[in-house]
């Protein structure tokens, strides 16, 4: 659906609730609740990715694939066998990693370069993990380690004999914030149009869990039937 279908179908769902036939929604407030609708579905859907296929198809828009899509990231060296990413610089928004690699060079046997799966960790397990011989990182074995930290970064850990040069990152973008470009600067509107970038067979159960948001806010008593129908079609 486009923009306009978005607000119609909305409205035209909001019309058949008794408690909010006199519901008047403007533009701005249909746009929020669509936005916030999308993002708990974007959310949910996460969830189950890639253990379904229905997950899958259903946010396989916002998947960002590297290198094809984001370029290889060179990481910075911030300490001794410590590299940082700093995910805010993303070609897309990040919201949520998929896969992680990065292309390692070898220091001590003039092995060359290879590219290698990157393991993300917990901080609780990041002592434990760098002194263990089988599981620090390692050349031989193509062993990365890394965690996220709180201010936006990834750090990934490297050892003596190879060095980190690209970082690869499959994320989840952010799903553009629709618009319907009939409202200025309030509530982050502007005159330029901005459509859903979500699969169109997500529309109708996104607009469904808008109507749901705008009947919780009226307290619509009558709304148990299509609440439980909405949360039914967002599983």
């Amino acid at each position: 659906m486009i923009i306009e279908e978005l607000h119609y179908d909305f409205k035209f769902k909001v019309d058949r609730l008794d408690s909010l036939q006199k519901a008047d929604f403007q533009d701005n407030e249909i746009d929020w609740l669509l936005n916030d609708s999308i993002l708990n579905f974007v959310d949910n859907t996460y969830r189950t990715f890639e253990i379904n296929q229905r997950s899958i198809d259903d946010i396989r828009s916002l998947v960002i694939k590297s290198p094809e899509i984001q370029s290889g990231i060179t990481p910075t060296l911030v300490s001794p066998n410590i590299y940082e990413v700093d995910l805010s610089t993303l070609t897309y928004k990040y919201r949520y990693l998929i896969r992680s690699r990065c292309l390692i060079t070898d220091l001590v046997n003039n092995c060359g370069s290879k590219t290698v799966d990157v393991k993300i960790i917990q901080h609780d397990d990041l002592t434990d993990v760098l002194n263990n011989p089988l599981e620090n990182p390692n050349y031989l074995w193509g062993q990365v380690v890394a965690v996220f930290s709180t201010n936006n970064k990834l750090y990934l850990y490297s050892s003596s004999d190879f060095t980190i040069d690209q970082v690869y990152l499959d994320y989840i973008k952010d799903p553009a914030y629709i618009n319907k470009g009939s409202y200025g600067n309030n509530l982050r509107g502007s005159s330029t149009k901005v459509e859903c970038d979500l699969p169109e067979h997500t529309h109708p159960r996104i607009v469904n869990l808008a109507v749901l948001k705008a009947s919780l806010i009226a307290e619509d008593p009558k709304f148990t039937q299509f609440k439980q129908q909405a949360l039914l079609l967002n599983k």
